[in-house]
Order: C-alpha cells, then structure tokens, then sequence
C-alpha cells in the first residue's frame, strides 16, 4: 500500500461569472424554492425515477427473497400505480392521448430502470 501523501488544494472557480442574466436566474431559483409549493405542480419525470429508484433498491434489499415473481412483475404493477398517478393529476400531459399498448413495455421499463438481463425470475417460467 502507498502511504505517501501528496499535497492537494481546492480553488473555487465561478462559473457562470460574466453570463448576461446568470445573477437574475440565481435570484428567480431562490425566490421559487423558498416560496410555498405550488398545489397545481404535478410531479416531475425526474422525480418520479428517482422515486421508483429509491422504491426499487429498497425491494431489492428487503423483499427479493420473498417474492416468487421476480423484479419485473413488481416493477411493472409500481408503474402501473405511477401512470394512475400521473393521469389523475393530468389526464392527457402530451396533448395527445398515448394508447395504451404503447405507455410502456416491459422491455422499455428495464432499459429505464437501468436493469440487467438477470434482473427477472420471469425466464424461468
């Protein structure tokens, strides 16, 4: 093991220093964060992933072992709560009614979720 040690230093380097409109932006950000949440704001995609990413690694500590499905059928019957969610606070977001068939496959939650190939039991059926 190297046990040397090397000098190191931090520098602060501003930025946005000199962009037209940085300093009202930063002011605008502030006001809106330190301002009472807005009733009507639904919830963004962000943070929704975030969300199902918390949900999931928690199922993935705690609850793998006891279910017989795997990740997939768990994580398809999260989303369908989600998509339930997201029409309730706004039925049609796009403009455009999104059919059903299309909202989202499993192929496409795995690839979003960032899971692997071996995340499912469901081969084994």
């Amino acid at each position: 093991m190297d046990t040397r040690r090397a000098p190191i230093s931090v520098k602060w380097s501003p930025g946005h220093l000199g962009i037209a409109g940085n300093e009202m932006a930063d002011s605008l950000a502030k006001a809106g964060q330190s301002g009472p949440a807005d009733s009507k704001a639904g919830p963004t995609i962000s943070g929704l992933k975030s969300h199902c990413r918390d949900m999931l690694q928690a199922f993935r500590t705690k609850d793998w072992a006891r279910t017989k499905k795997g990740l997939s059928k768990w994580a398809l019957w999260v989303f369908e709560g989600v998509r339930a969610q997201l029409r309730r606070v706004d039925p049609d977001p796009t403009g455009a009614q999104c059919p059903e068939d299309k909202w989202l496959q499993e192929e496409d939650l795995k690839g979003w979720l960032g899971s692997e190939e071996g995340d499912s039991d469901d081969e084994d059926e």
